[in-house]
């Protein structure tokens, strides 16, 4: 029975793949004349840490996803107002795409600038003028 003595096979893993010796075939026999056998792997398929941050750099969600597949986002963020501005939650940047490697996805928000109720009243208490206006806009009678 012929026996191998070296070290273990390896092959090289690449961005999809990593390769683990599994055997040889054909499978080892009592030798009966010149035979050749040949290394086998299994591929498992290799998975990258996937992370989504908000704007300001804050990990939201970190998760290991395999090769090839689409990572799930987490809940649309939030982000809070300011008396200026009210954020809502725009998009994903990166665009999210199946996974190839590593990656880190950045919140994204649009800001919609706020507006105020301003309120003339005479003296009495009397409304003589209501209207909306914009944050940093000088009302005007």
């Amino acid at each position: 029975m012929p026996a191998y003595t070296g070290t273990t096979p390896t092959k090289a893993a690449d961005t999809q793949y990593t390769y683990t010796f599994s055997g040889w075939t054909p499978s080892i026999t009592s030798v009966t004349g010149e035979a050749t056998y040949t290394a086998q792997f299994d591929s498992t398929l290799n998975k990258y840490t996937i992370t989504f941050v908000d704007e300001d750099g804050t990990e939201l969600q970190s998760t290991q996803v395999e090769y090839g597949k689409v990572p799930t986002a987490p809940a649309n963020p939030n982000k809070a107002p300011t008396a200026e501005f009210t954020y809502t939650f725009d998009k994903w940047t990166p665009e999210i795409v199946a996974v190839t490697g590593e990656a880190t996805y950045t919140a994204t928000y649009t800001a919609t600038k706020n507006k105020y109720t301003i309120t003339f009243v005479n003296e009495d208490g009397t409304e003589l003028q209501s209207s909306e206006v914009e944050y940093g806009v000088v009302p005007t009678y």
